[in-house]
Protein backbone atom coordinates (compact mmCIF):
# COMPACT_ATOMS: atom_id res chain seq x y z
CA UNK A 1 0.00 0.00 0.00
CA UNK A 2 1.07 3.50 -0.66
CA UNK A 3 1.90 5.69 2.33
CA UNK A 4 -0.78 8.23 1.31
CA UNK A 5 -3.51 5.55 1.36
CA UNK A 6 -2.30 4.23 4.75
CA UNK A 7 -2.30 7.75 6.14
CA UNK A 8 -5.86 8.36 4.84
CA UNK A 9 -7.10 5.10 6.43
CA UNK A 10 -5.47 5.94 9.79
CA UNK A 11 -6.92 9.48 9.74
CA UNK A 12 -10.38 8.09 8.87
CA UNK A 13 -10.21 5.54 11.71
CA UNK A 14 -9.06 8.19 14.20
CA UNK A 15 -11.79 10.64 13.13
CA UNK A 16 -14.46 7.92 13.31
CA UNK A 17 -13.25 6.91 16.79
CA UNK A 18 -13.29 10.52 18.02
CA UNK A 19 -16.78 11.01 16.58
CA UNK A 20 -18.12 7.82 18.20
CA UNK A 21 -16.53 8.68 21.57
CA UNK A 22 -18.00 12.18 21.41
CA UNK A 23 -21.41 10.81 20.50
CA UNK A 24 -21.30 8.25 23.32
CA UNK A 25 -20.19 10.94 25.78
CA UNK A 26 -23.05 13.17 24.67
CA UNK A 27 -25.59 10.41 25.18
CA UNK A 28 -24.22 9.59 28.63
CA UNK A 29 -23.96 13.26 29.58
CA UNK A 30 -27.51 14.05 28.48
CA UNK A 31 -28.77 11.15 30.58
CA UNK A 32 -27.00 12.58 33.62
CA UNK A 33 -28.29 16.07 32.97
CA UNK A 34 -31.83 14.73 32.69
CA UNK A 35 -31.44 13.15 36.12
CA UNK A 36 -31.41 9.56 34.98
CA UNK A 37 -30.72 7.25 37.86
CA UNK A 38 -32.22 9.62 40.43
CA UNK A 39 -35.27 8.47 42.29
CA UNK A 40 -38.14 10.83 41.64
CA UNK A 41 -41.51 10.55 43.33
CA UNK A 42 -44.64 10.28 41.27
CA UNK A 43 -45.35 13.40 39.30
CA UNK A 44 -48.36 15.30 40.57
CA UNK A 45 -51.16 15.34 38.07
CA UNK A 46 -52.82 18.68 37.51
CA UNK A 47 -55.92 18.88 39.65
CA UNK A 48 -59.20 19.74 38.02
CA UNK A 49 -61.54 21.98 39.94
CA UNK A 50 -65.34 22.00 39.89
CA UNK A 51 -66.98 24.68 37.77
CA UNK A 52 -70.23 26.58 38.16
CA UNK A 53 -71.80 27.79 34.91
CA UNK A 54 -73.13 31.35 34.95
CA UNK A 55 -74.39 31.19 31.38
CA UNK A 56 -74.33 33.85 28.71
CA UNK A 57 -74.24 37.60 29.26
CA UNK A 58 -75.33 40.12 26.59
CA UNK A 59 -74.63 43.70 27.57
CA UNK A 60 -74.58 47.09 25.93
CA UNK A 61 -71.63 48.84 27.55
CA UNK A 62 -70.81 52.53 27.54
CA UNK A 63 -67.80 53.55 25.54
CA UNK A 64 -64.75 55.32 26.77
CA UNK A 65 -63.60 58.85 26.10
CA UNK A 66 -62.96 58.12 22.41
CA UNK A 67 -65.26 55.16 21.75
CA UNK A 68 -68.98 54.64 21.32
CA UNK A 69 -71.06 52.18 23.29
CA UNK A 70 -70.72 48.60 22.10
CA UNK A 71 -72.49 45.29 22.50
CA UNK A 72 -70.58 42.53 24.27
CA UNK A 73 -71.62 38.90 24.63
CA UNK A 74 -69.72 36.39 26.74
CA UNK A 75 -70.15 33.13 28.61
CA UNK A 76 -68.61 32.61 32.05
CA UNK A 77 -67.91 29.76 34.41
CA UNK A 78 -66.55 29.99 37.93
CA UNK A 79 -63.67 27.72 38.88
CA UNK A 80 -64.38 26.77 42.51
CA UNK A 81 -62.04 25.63 45.28
CA UNK A 82 -63.87 22.41 46.07
CA UNK A 83 -66.85 20.20 45.36
CA UNK A 84 -68.51 20.96 48.72
CA UNK A 85 -68.92 24.60 47.79
CA UNK A 86 -70.40 23.63 44.42
CA UNK A 87 -72.92 21.41 46.20
CA UNK A 88 -73.76 24.26 48.59
CA UNK A 89 -74.53 26.82 45.87
CA UNK A 90 -75.41 24.59 42.92
CA UNK A 91 -78.98 23.76 43.90
CA UNK A 92 -79.99 27.30 44.86
CA UNK A 93 -80.94 29.77 42.09
CA UNK A 94 -80.29 32.65 44.48
CA UNK A 95 -76.51 32.27 44.13
CA UNK A 96 -76.57 32.20 40.35
CA UNK A 97 -78.74 35.34 40.25
CA UNK A 98 -76.48 37.10 42.77
CA UNK A 99 -73.30 36.15 40.89
CA UNK A 100 -74.79 37.26 37.56
CA UNK A 101 -75.78 40.58 39.14
CA UNK A 102 -72.21 41.13 40.37
CA UNK A 103 -70.79 40.36 36.91
CA UNK A 104 -73.22 42.75 35.22
CA UNK A 105 -72.55 45.52 37.77
CA UNK A 106 -68.78 45.21 37.40
CA UNK A 107 -69.01 45.10 33.59
CA UNK A 108 -71.14 48.25 33.55
CA UNK A 109 -68.77 50.10 35.88
CA UNK A 110 -65.65 49.09 33.90
CA UNK A 111 -67.09 49.88 30.45
CA UNK A 112 -66.19 48.49 27.05
CA UNK A 113 -62.52 49.50 27.25
CA UNK A 114 -61.85 46.70 29.75
CA UNK A 115 -62.91 44.12 27.18
CA UNK A 116 -60.66 45.42 24.42
CA UNK A 117 -57.13 44.92 25.73
CA UNK A 118 -55.45 41.87 27.26
CA UNK A 119 -54.49 43.83 30.38
CA UNK A 120 -58.01 45.20 30.81
CA UNK A 121 -59.46 41.77 30.22
CA UNK A 122 -57.24 40.28 32.95
CA UNK A 123 -58.10 43.07 35.40
CA UNK A 124 -61.79 42.60 34.63
CA UNK A 125 -61.58 38.86 35.28
CA UNK A 126 -59.82 39.49 38.61
CA UNK A 127 -62.42 42.12 39.55
CA UNK A 128 -65.20 39.61 38.80
CA UNK A 129 -63.57 37.07 41.11
CA UNK A 130 -63.09 39.65 43.91
CA UNK A 131 -66.72 40.79 43.73
CA UNK A 132 -68.11 37.28 43.73
CA UNK A 133 -65.84 36.18 46.58
CA UNK A 134 -67.00 39.23 48.57
CA UNK A 135 -70.65 38.07 48.49
CA UNK A 136 -70.16 34.33 48.97
CA UNK A 137 -70.02 32.47 52.27
CA UNK A 138 -66.52 31.42 53.33
CA UNK A 139 -65.41 27.84 53.05
CA UNK A 140 -63.34 26.03 55.61
CA UNK A 141 -59.67 26.91 55.55
CA UNK A 142 -60.26 30.59 54.82
CA UNK A 143 -59.65 30.22 51.08
CA UNK A 144 -61.74 32.28 48.69
CA UNK A 145 -64.48 30.02 47.26
CA UNK A 146 -63.93 31.15 43.65
CA UNK A 147 -60.43 30.45 42.31
CA UNK A 148 -60.84 32.29 39.04
CA UNK A 149 -63.25 33.25 36.29
CA UNK A 150 -63.07 31.38 33.00
CA UNK A 151 -64.47 32.79 29.76
CA UNK A 152 -65.99 30.23 27.41
CA UNK A 153 -66.68 32.69 24.62
CA UNK A 154 -66.51 36.40 23.89
CA UNK A 155 -67.94 38.56 21.11
CA UNK A 156 -67.69 42.35 20.91
CA UNK A 157 -69.76 44.21 18.33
Amino acid sequence: MKPVVKKAIVVTIVLASVFLLGFAGGVIGSGMMAGRGEDHGKADKPRSYPIFDLGEFKLSLAGGKYTDSRMVSFELVLELQNQKFLEKIGGDDYWKALFRNEIISESMSQGIDSFQSPEGFLRLSEAFARRINAVTPEISGGEPPVRRILFRSMIIQ
